[in-house]
């Protein structure tokens, strides 16, 4: 806490020497407390009951977008940023360009079967939407976004709420969307 108040104080102060308020940056010398990295992993019992969840509540695309961070490792702001074009279904990858990773480094993530399944369903209802008057931002979607926001005209933003509806569902408790990626990374070693 002391350190992001901190962090919010030396902000405050960078803002006041940018616009001449004051002459120098007086926090910049304080040192932070130091902090351990959080790693959490889901348990097995935990993923149980997170699948479990996850497929009574299928029909919510958010849950695809949950699924898909569980079965590719990859980040939450990467899988909500995907788009069509970078999807090879046929070979089954995920190409990540250098620009969309954190790393800044090109990314090719296969795609294992139940992460195919869920890109291949999404693509199948996009596809068979009944009229085009009915898929007219799906259609979007299709050239653009894996999860497309039609009322921002971009992609799903954020997943906050959803995932505390599923852990509260699923009887998980201190645990964030991140540690899905730490769980698959354990899952692999």
């Amino acid at each position: 806490a002391a350190n992001r108040a901190l962090q919010l104080f030396s902000a405050m102060l960078l803002m006041a020497k940018d616009r001449s308020w004051i002459d120098s940056e007086p926090a910049k010398d304080i040192t932070k407390f130091q902090e351990d990295e959080r790693h959490r992993y889901l348990s097995d019992a935990e993923i149980t009951k997170l699948l479990k969840v996850l497929d009574d509540e299928k029909t919510n695309p958010n849950s695809k977008i949950i699924r898909l961070i569980f079965t590719t490792g990859s980040r939450k702001s990467e899988v909500l940023a995907a788009r069509w074009r970078d999807f090879d279904l046929e070979k089954g990858v995920w190409f990540k360009k250098a620009a969309d990773t954190k790393q800044k480094k090109i990314s090719y993530i296969p795609l294992n079967s139940e992460a195919l399944a869920v890109v291949k369903e999404l693509k199948r209802n996009i596809l068979s939407a009944k009229k085009l008057e009915d898929c007219k931002e799906l259609i979007v979607s299709n050239e653009e976004y894996l999860f497309y926001n039609p009322e921002t005209k971009t992609h799903v933003k954020d997943l906050k709420a959803f995932w505390k509806k599923l852990c509260t569902s699923a009887g998980i408790k201190n645990a964030r969307i991140h540690d899905l990626r730490h769980t698959f990374a354990s899952i692999l070693v």
